[in-house]
């Protein structure tokens, strides 16, 4: 009996001995765990903070860069559509002083439409009697003069297409008598001509009126021209505004500059 107890005592003992330290460990594991989760997780969250602060430092310098990149390209659009606007009433104003200036023109236009060109221009070729009819017309008879008074083609980017189409229509008109006139006063002929290109240069700026430049010809291009200056004021206008210009415009503005063209280097070069 006294070795059972003894046994059965010691056993008693050490099994609760190894069920305190089992405790002990566990708790001890436990506390540990904690203290690593709880160091984690600090470690976590100042890791978080510190994104945190450093993502919204980022898109405050990314909302100053846009709000910059924003604000100076506004103002760049804007600058260059105060400028593109500056350019486009400078290049109108100079089409319209151009107009007035050409204006002084029209005694010589309405001169020219009461001959019989082709006919007065083959007799100036044999009689000086002819050829002083427009000797009374002095300076306003010569083309490079006249030239002087046209808008240079440096303002045609900043007006519409069919501003600078009417404008080339009228100004063509003017020249026209002031070099049919100049033909007459030197007896030189009148080859250089192409009347088909000018009918199809005015119809093209004023399509209703091409039955009246069928019948009466370059000698009823002058009554044209008031309707011209009508029709530059209005493309004045439009041009200012800002308005955009219809293909159909564009197109037929581009085919009346075209036949200008074809017209002036022939005479150009006579």
């Amino acid at each position: 009996m006294d070795v059972f107890l003894a046994t059965g005592g010691s056993t008693a003992l050490f099994a609760l001995v190894l069920w305190l330290a089992r405790n002990l460990i566990i708790t001890r594991l436990t506390k540990s765990v904690e203290s690593e989760y709880s160091r984690l997780l600090e470690s976590y969250k100042f890791d978080l903070r510190k994104s945190e602060e450093s993502f919204k430092a980022d898109l405050k310098t990314k909302e100053v860069e846009i709000a910059a990149l924003r604000s100076g390209t506004l103002s760049a659009i804007s600058n260059r559509q105060l400028l593109l606007d500056k350019k486009r009433m400078e290049a109108s104003e100079e089409i319209w002083a151009s107009v007035v200036s050409l204006g002084a023109f029209k005694f010589v236009s309405n001169w020219m439409s009461l001959m019989k060109f082709e006919v007065v221009a083959e007799a100036a070729k044999h009689d000086p009697n002819v050829r002083r009819l427009v000797e009374v017309l002095d300076k306003q008879i010569d083309p490079e003069f006249i030239k002087g008074q046209l808008v240079p083609p440096k303002s045609r980017p900043f007006v519409s297409p069919m501003l600078w189409a009417s404008y080339s229509a009228y100004s063509h008109v003017m020249m026209q008598a002031v070099t049919r006139a100049f033909v007459i006063k030197h007896g030189v002929g009148a080859e250089m001509f192409d009347d088909k290109k000018s009918a199809e240069i005015l119809k093209l700026v004023l399509p209703h009126q091409a039955s009246y430049i069928d019948e009466f010809g370059p000698s009823g291009y002058h009554y044209l021209l008031e309707e011209l200056e009508e029709k530059i004021i209005k493309e004045i206008h439009h041009s200012i505004s800002g308005a955009s210009t219809d293909d159909v415009g564009i197109q037929q503005a581009a085919a009346v500059i075209k036949k200008c063209n074809e017209i002036a280097s022939p005479i150009e070069k006579a």
